[in-house]
């Protein structure tokens, strides 16, 4: 539970920065998303002699891996970025909501994590 709680704060924190447009978590989640996108890219390289099923789940993990960081490109054109980012000290409209689907996220991820090899536990997720 540990994991759920530090995804969603993690998550959050990062979230409610980078919608503020403060440039040192907005860098991070930049860096994170393009390592993201590079481990998809090795993933489909590595998947490229492999069934079609395994190409095609490699390559939805890039394409994945790739949207957020093409969606955090265009967020900072915005005029919403470009006014935070002139007015670093103002608060703003209330982005509460926002930043609690991200933590959300964050704790979903807590949750979805595969179990260690060899381990009796096993989650499953149906929907």
């Amino acid at each position: 539970m540990v994991s759920v709680a530090a995804g969603a704060v993690l998550v959050g924190w990062f979230a409610a920065g980078t919608l503020r447009a403060r440039p040192v978590r907005s860098v991070l989640v930049a860096v994170f998303l393009i390592l993201g996108a590079l481990v998809g890219a090795g993933n489909l390289a590595e998947a490229a002699s492999s069934s079609a099923s395994e190409v095609a789940e490699a390559l939805a993990v890039l394409v994945l891996g790739i949207t957020p960081l093409v969606a955090l490109l265009r967020f900072r054109t915005t005029s919403w970025y470009a006014w935070h980012r002139r007015h670093p000290g103002t608060v703003g409209p209330d982005i509460s909501s926002l930043v609690l689907v991200a933590m959300l996220v964050g704790a979903l991820s807590g949750l979805s994590a595969p179990a260690p090899e060899g381990s009796p536990f096993r989650l499953e997720v149906r929907v």
